[in-house]
């Protein structure tokens, strides 16, 4: 008897067949998922290798270059809105390159050329460019660059920051709300730069012998800083780091003013730092503490030598240690009857009061002890009219005067409770007066090269795109 042989029916043939399929086509997919996720994984890094590229050549740009603007779209996108002699570094219209503008002198144009990039594999990109506003590091460019691919979500993102060594400020013309979309920048020097010139009025009353916590006899071997040495010590070393740290900027003169109860040129002449430090040090160590404080009269010895200075920025930097009692009357106003004095037995005056008096707003330097107004103890008149002549002084000479930076350098609270008071008489004269509170000697170095460093970004402003 023949056994059996059992076979596939056509059913079960039609299921083996399908289950197979399946199975093929699931190993496809999975290998076809494999070798599409490499491909991505290889083109993205590719991509990122183009970026780092592009930005190495941002990198180089930034580092070589003496001034540096970021720039919003308003000053950036085509030719059009570039300004000659600057060369810019931005996207390119449709953002898949970043381009560089680099200024031909020679041809009178700009260079274009493409900054390590190729096609970026159709990647749609955003430059963004941020300065550092901390004076502390005034010179940091951050960076980022972005991409996405075409109608995906998916994105690549490249930050970084340099420094820019070579320039002296990053100055940032982004107005608010927008963006930094590009960079213009020069690696020469800037032709035609502007000049600065800075009239440097120091308090030389009796108590800048003081040291600065009020102290009238310093003691040299104290421990404590606010002791051991005088406030007038202080100044002309400080003053002296100064005058070395504004001669590398160039183009910067300076003169120097003290003031006691009248004011006096300890340095008449604008000397031009280019030239060396010995003179304007010299005059440095001739300051001469006596006497009364007379802001007013010292303010109008620099604001009215500013005038006849041709330099396109002006500065006044104001330095008082103590409460502002005297003020300058019109030598017309000075006669017999007039005027109260009472005297020692030596002749030293203690008090000189008017009548009736009027400011003396003259263009004139012809301040003399005999002519001011002030009193021992500090009565409220004398207080009130030193700090009112100053604002008139202020308004009177405030023409071409870019800025008024007022220092109280004091550690004795009593000694500088006038200073806001005083400051705003000034700035009703020059809006952008500004005051400062200084306790010590270290204080004071920190004040000196935050105005320095405000001096630089208003010269490069003048000079930029």
């Amino acid at each position: 008897m023949n056994k059996l042989k059992k076979g596939f029916t056509l059913v079960e043939l039609m299921v083996s067949i399908m289950l197979t399929s399946m199975v093929l086509l699931i190993v496809g997919v999975i290998f076809n998922t494999m070798f599409t996720s490499r491909k991505l994984i290889q083109q993205e890094a590719s991509i990122q290798a183009d970026m780092r590229t592009s930005m190495q050549y941002v990198d180089r740009t930034i580092s070589k270059s003496t001034a540096i603007f970021i720039l919003d779209d308003s000053k950036y996108g085509n030719k059009s809105k570039f300004t000659k002699g600057w060369s810019y570094v931005g996207l390119s219209e449709d953002g898949k390159k970043i381009l560089n503008y680099i200024w031909d002198k020679a041809n009178n144009d700009w260079i274009i050329r493409e900054l390590g990039t190729k096609s970026l594999y159709d990647l749609k990109m955003e430059l963004d460019f941020k300065k550092n506003d901390d004076y502390k590091d005034n010179r940091l460019v951050s960076y980022e660059l972005k991409g996405k691919y075409a109608g995906s979500q998916n994105q690549l993102s490249i930050h970084t920051a340099m420094s820019a060594l070579n320039t002296k400020q990053v100055f940032s013309k982004v107005a608010k709300g927008k963006r930094g979309i590009a960079l213009a920048y020069r690696d020469d020097p800037i032709e035609g730069q502007a000049n600065v010139a800075i009239s440097f009025v120091f308090d030389a009353s009796g108590s800048m012998e003081f040291s600065l916590d009020g102290t009238e006899k310093v003691n040299p071997y104290s421990n404590n800083p606010l002791k051991n040495r005088s406030r007038i010590d202080i100044l002309r070393e400080k003053t002296k780091k100064m005058m070395a740290d504004l001669q590398p900027i160039g183009n910067v003169s300076v003169n120097l003013v003290q003031f006691n109860s009248h004011a006096s040129f300890v340095q008449q002449n604008f000397i031009e730092l280019d030239k060396g430090l010995t003179s304007i040090n010299s005059a440095i160590d001739n300051l001469n503490p006596e006497h009364a404080t007379n802001p007013g009269d010292g303010l109008r010895y620099g604001m009215v030598s500013l005038q006849s200075n041709a330099a396109q920025l002006k500065y006044v930097v104001l330095l008082t240690d103590g409460v502002p009692n005297s003020y300058m009357v019109d030598p017309q106003y000075n006669y017999w009857g007039n005027k109260i004095e009472t005297r020692t037995r030596d002749g030293f005056v203690s008090q000189a009061y008017f009548n009736t008096w009027r400011y003396d707003l003259s263009t004139g330097f012809h301040s003399t002890r005999a002519n001011s107004a002030f009193a021992g103890g500090n009565p409220s008149w004398a207080v009130d009219g030193s700090i009112e002549y100053s604002g008139e002084v202020a308004k009177q000479f405030k023409k071409g005067i870019k800025r008024v930076n007022v220092i109280g350098f004091s550690a004795k609270e009593a000694d500088k409770q006038q200073g806001s008071r005083l400051t705003a008489a000034i700035k009703e004269g020059v809006p952008e007066t500004s005051y400062t509170d200084v306790s010590d000697d270290k204080q004071l170095e920190q004040t000196f090269a935050d105005i320095k460093k405000q001096v630089e970004q208003d010269l490069w402003f003048v000079n930029g795109p």
